[in-house]
């Protein structure tokens, strides 16, 4: 999940271009199906995937961070 430098910026770059599909699908695969495949807190802590996160919340505004 973009634990190097190119593929975080390889993301990011996808988050800005991509249209709202695509965007929503890349937030889903970073917050994961359930509690036990959520790379969040892995790429919260990562020196580069952390961009990622910030990227997605810049873009996303945090709409996608609520679960119910």
């Amino acid at each position: 999940m973009s634990q190097n430098k190119y593929a975080s910026n390889v993301v990011e770059k996808c988050m800005e271009h991509a249209d709202s599909t695509e965007r929503e699908l890349l937030i889903e695969e970073i917050m994961g199906k359930s509690e036990e495949d959520n790379h969040l807190l892995a790429m919260v802590k990562d020196q580069y995937a952390n961009y990622v996160v910030q990227k997605v919340l810049e873009i996303s505004k945090g709409r996608f961070w609520c679960r119910e």
